[in-house]
């Protein structure tokens, strides 16, 4: 039996790409050992215009040493929350070859109690990060007046 295949020519097949780009040499300043250190980067990395008036989620890279790989945006929302798809922080994590993340997102409000939404999801990332030999290190909860970290608070 005979099959006729057609061939289709690499201009047709979508292309994957995948691009992590370093802004420089590991700073041995910018070490993340603690959720008061990760807080400080977040909030750096946060439009303090915006703050108070959406929801946002980021996540922080880390290597081995702890190290500062890069800040990743992950999902904006509105007033009350914004939807997070884990598998775009995976993908970030494998990009960069991070071994340990950080999530943070803001309350607008400034109420800093961690929600059984935020408990579930964070749970959710711990487990999801074994299956890439990968640690969730801490799960923040920040506003203009402070943070709330799950590590801290015994919950990872």
């Amino acid at each position: 039996m005979e099959h006729n295949v057609e061939t289709s020519s690499p201009a047709t097949i979508p292309q994957i790409q995948l691009i992590y780009v370093s802004g420089s040499p590991h700073d041995p300043q910018q070490v993340v050992n603690d959720s008061e250190t990760a807080y400080k980067h977040f909030k750096e990395s946060w439009n303090q215009e915006t703050i108070e008036l959406l929801v946002e989620c980021k996540v922080m890279y880390l290597n081995r040493a702890a190290q500062l790989l890069g800040i990743y945006p992950v999902s904006s929302g509105g007033r009350v929350d914004a939807e997070v798809d884990p598998r775009l922080i995976f993908a970030g994590a494998l990009l960069c070859a991070a071994t340990d993340i950080v999530v943070c997102h803001n309350h607008p409000s400034g109420n800093l109690k961690l929600s059984d939404t935020s408990k579930a999801f964070a749970r959710k990332l711990q487990e999801g990060a074994k299956l890439f030999d990968m640690k969730l290190k801490d799960f923040l909860i920040i506003s203009t007046t402070g943070y709330k970290s799950m590590c801290d608070d015994g919950l990872l």
